[in-house]
């Protein structure tokens, strides 16, 4: 049997043998062969406790997102986004961090399993009752692997029935063929989002905000910057970063649309209110200037006339920043429509499902979904679709199997294990095979496809060649009668959409802690879901924040709670999909559709992590000003530091380096990355609901949300390792101190939880350990643990470290290899998720270093800068071009 890692010699295998033992602990009896992975970095022997990275691929709505993932003795630790990858770009988000969460999650099926009565059972003979009969149908989500698009071809051969949602794009709606828009943001000089969600839930989100923030950071007041227009109803990460925002309900986006078309061209514009021609006169005037480098994005839930239009916008511009490529999803499947009236009809003898369609589906196909007589379904855990359903096969996560996929701009992935599976599951292409009576070696299939291609693509060192851009036939404009029909439903009545969440997606990340206690970027709430109002409709029913409201969208009927967003377009309801656990379930994401509201008179206490959005008067927290300001008072943010008696360290002539960070607030999202990235390297606890409630949340940084006049702002707050630390001569046990280079440490063993650091630190982010939350994990729970980080006891203070360990690492290595230090090969796990790259670390005292050019910016100021605590981080304004 070949070790997990080819390696030469007794003493390497002995050693790649001790790393696999510890990922077959809790394998159970799964006897799956072991098999050679390959390597990001090569390295001359497996060293125990030293990381090696491996490239693979994380789904995301069907399509592939590109990481790289850190292995430590045989278990997967911290995943980053692949830099070679178009739809990361070496940054991932939120969902991504927590993959390894949900592979080490006790809650996942290690065994397929039968209902007998009101109890489950082991299914002893699954694999062989699995092979398809007569009246079988199959219901796949999304999916863009080539390999599946061939066993799903031998099986409708075989007279399997499969259905999957409608792949079809918006460009595709109109045109008629198989294609999707793939967009270059970073030549892009001007962006226009009608509707679209580049940024947030987009499935290439990450690649898209990195590639789009390097423009979106300029240093001086004459740096060229992008300009970002939006037109939404409900806000997004995307239309609350932008230069100029115009919230309009997502029936009006159509009408927007054709007036930009006509304005680009010249003509008068027409049945737009004041507000809405001066924006979009301003609008087109921009675009105009950008030419090719300017871009119009529709998002894919509006109608097909808007991408016409914007189609034909692109195209009258010029626009060098989109072409078209091959859609990637797999295609030709029937639809759910015809799914239902099969059910209902009683022509499935068999529904085989994938995922979780009682969460994610149409609201007909989901009354229908009991009604065959055997229902089995490909799960990774016991959901609201196995409630209804007869039969659970385990579903491996995406880190334990073999596949392909393609990103959305169709460039192919390849997905290897990088343990071995900690269950009897099955991968989707082994499900299918089985479902025709036949087995599969997805590693061989896939080195026989792709030739010698195959290790170079594993390696991540190549990266795959770039899908190749096909012709369009330009859509014909719509004529403008269409509007009226698109608006007509929706006269004087409210409308409602529903979204992915930002979070959870469609519901994969239902069960997961660090999801649910990440407050919501946009409500800023955490443990749960509310739907969204503007202040006038508010008003009208009646409603404040945390009242719950009744919402009949046809036959169904919800209830749920509400946030009042000042961002909010009037006359619409916002939702997002993905809750159902904890939170209210609002079904699929659909809209706009018309809807009826009414106050039920009953309120729920929402988890908020910020009580109030305003600023106080108080200047130095977060700022922003105008492009125009900025260029008349270049060194607006230069702060003269208070006398203080007390002595900073860097005063002292220390020697380099000296650590610092620079956070980018122009370039922020406020998405929450950075959140989780720190808590899946810091080995930072999930408190629970009632304990944030109580204030009592551990995050080491946290996104703070504040109200200006012209828009919210977010500013991610951490430890501000301060020169002249308040924390640090109040501790009566030395436990917080200074290091030589600059980090506020904080040595564990001395604590005894006095908590006057605390009470003492003027940004609040020191947390307390009220209670020992990793008590009582299980074995397998306890392989995320990033072992180089102290799992910290009850009883202490935490707090932001810089990623000390990586620094000490960094250092260790060069001492071993013999060679100078270089400050610029750390990178803290904030930094190296953020997408908008608004996070620079490194040596203030080296000029040419990141984290020193920022500073020297005439944006950069510290927080509190007149209490004379000296910060190590500082902040850039943001800056809003209004011109």
């Amino acid at each position: 049997m070949s070790d997990l890692i080819s390696l030469r010699g007794s003493r390497r295998r002995f050693l790649g043998m001790m790393g696999a033992s510890v990922a077959s602990l809790a394998a159970g009896c799964e006897r799956s062969p072991a098999e050679a992975i390959v390597p990001y970095v090569h390295r001359p022997e497996l060293v125990p406790g030293v990381s090696e990275r491996f490239a693979s691929a994380l789904p995301r709505d069907g399509y592939a997102l590109g990481v790289l993932v850190s292995c430590q003795d045989g278990r997967p630790l911290k995943v980053e986004g692949h830099p070679e990858h178009p739809a990361s770009r070496g940054a991932t988000s939120a969902r991504e961090q927590a993959a390894l969460l949900d592979l080490y999650d006790d809650t996942r099926l290690s065994r397929a399993m039968r209902r007998e009565g009101s109890r489950w059972v082991t299914w002893s003979h699954a694999r062989r009752e699995l092979a398809a009969g007569s009246g079988t149908h199959l219901l796949l989500p999304p999916d863009s692997s080539p390999l599946l698009g061939e066993w799903i071809s031998r099986l409708r051969d075989s007279g399997v029935q499969v259905h999957a949602p409608d792949a079809r794009s918006g460009i595709e709606r109109v045109t008629g063929q198989p294609v999707v828009a793939r967009f270059d943001l970073e030549a892009a000089q001007c962006v226009v989002c009608l509707d679209a969600d580049p940024f947030g839930t987009d499935p290439a989100s990450p690649g898209n905000a990195r590639a789009f923030s390097t423009q979106r950071r300029p240093l001086h007041p004459g740096d060229p910057r992008a300009r970002l227009f939006a037109f939404e109803p409900t806000p997004t990460l995307t239309g609350l970063r932008a230069d100029r925002r115009h919230a309009a309900p997502a029936h009006r986006i159509p009408r927007l649309a054709h007036a930009l078309a006509e304005a680009v061209q010249g003509k008068e514009l027409a049945s737009l209110s004041s507000e809405e021609a001066a924006i979009v006169t301003d609008v087109a005037r921009a675009l105009s200037a950008a030419g090719e480098r300017a871009l119009v994005i529709a998002g894919e839930g509006q109608a097909p006339e808007v991408h016409a239009w914007v189609a034909r916008i692109n195209a009258m511009l010029g626009a060098q920043t989109v072409d078209f490529v091959q859609a990637p999803l797999l295609r030709g499947f029937q639809s759910l429509e015809a799914l239902a009236d099969a059910l209902e009809a009683g022509e499935v003898q068999r529904l085989v499902m994938v995922g979780n369609p009682a969460l994610e589906a149409p609201e007909r196909l989901r009354a229908a979904l009991g009604r065959a007589p055997t229902r089995v379904q490909l799960t990774p855990r016991l959901d609201a679709t196995s409630a209804l359903s007869t039969h659970v096969v385990p579903f491996r996560h995406p880190f334990e199997t073999w596949g392909d996929a393609r990103a959305p701009d169709g460039t192919l992935t390849l997905v290897q294990p990088l343990l071995r599976p900690l269950g009897r599951g099955r991968s989707l292409v082994q499900f299918v095979a089985e479902l025709m009576g036949r087995r599969v070696d997805s590693r061989a299939e896939l080195r026989a496809r792709h030739g010698s291609t195959f290790e170079a693509l594993l390696s991540g060192g190549v990266p795959a060649p770039r899908a190749a851009s096909v012709s369009i036939a330009l859509p014909e404009s719509p004529a403008a009668s269409a509007l009226a029909a698109l608006e007509r439903p929706f006269e004087d009545a409210l409308e409602l959409t529903v979204r992915p969440d930002l979070r959870m997606g469609h519901g994969e990340g239902a069960h997961l802690a660090w999801m649910h206690e990440l407050p919501d970027p946009i409500t800023g709430v955490a443990w749960g879901n509310a739907l969204t109002l503007g202040p006038q409709t508010a008003a009208s029913l009646g409603v404040r924040t945390g009242d719950v409201v009744r919402v009949r969208d046809g036959a169904r009927e919800d209830e749920a709670p509400v946030v009042i967003l000042a961002q909010q377009a009037e006359r619409t309801i916002g939702g997002t999909t993905g809750f159902g656990r904890v939170g209210v379930d609002l079904g699929p994401a659909r809209g706009p559709v018309r809807v009826e509201v009414e106050a039920t008179g009953a309120r729920i206490e929402l988890v908020m992590d910020q009580l109030t959005t305003s600023l106080h008067d108080e200047e130095e927290i977060a700022l922003r000003v105008s492009g125009q300001q900025w260029r008349a008072h270049p060194d607006f943010g230069a702060r003269e530091d208070p006398p203080s008696l007390h002595e900073a360290s860097i005063e002292k002539g220390a020697k380099s380096p000296q650590w610092g960070m620079s956070i980018d607030l122009a370039a922020c999202l406020g998405c929450g990355a950075c959140v989780v990235a720190c808590q899946a390297e810091n080995n930072v606890p999930a408190v629970g609901a009632e304990e944030m409630a109580r204030g009592r949340r551990m995050h080491w940084i946290r996104i703070d949300r504040y109200q200006l006049e012209d828009g919210p702002i977010f500013q991610p707050m951490t430890c501000q390792h301060c020169e002249k630390a308040p924390c640090e001569y109040v501790c009566p046990t030395n436990a917080t101190t200074h290091s030589p280079d600059g980090i506020n440490e904080m040595t564990y063993n001395r604590c005894v939880g006095t908590r006057f650091c605390a009470n003492n630190c003027p940004y609040q982010i020191r947390r307390f350990n009220y209670f020992d939350w990793h008590e009582g994990i299980s074995s397998r729970e306890a392989l995320r643990h990033n072992p180089d980080v102290t799992v910290r006891a009850r009883g202490v203070m935490e707090k932001c470290t810089f990623c000390v360990q990586r620094i000490r690492g960094a250092e260790i290595q060069a001492d071993i290899d013999g060679a100078e230090f270089d400050p610029s090969v750390v990178v803290t796990a904030c930094q190296q998720v953020c997408p908008a790259s608004a996070i620079a670390f490194g040596d203030v005292f080296d000029p040419e270093s990141e984290v020193s050019r920022r500073s020297a910016s005439g944006r950069a100021y510290r927080a509190l800068n007149h209490l004379g605590t000296r910060p190590r981080v500082h902040y850039l304004a943001d800056i809003r071009e209004r011109e």
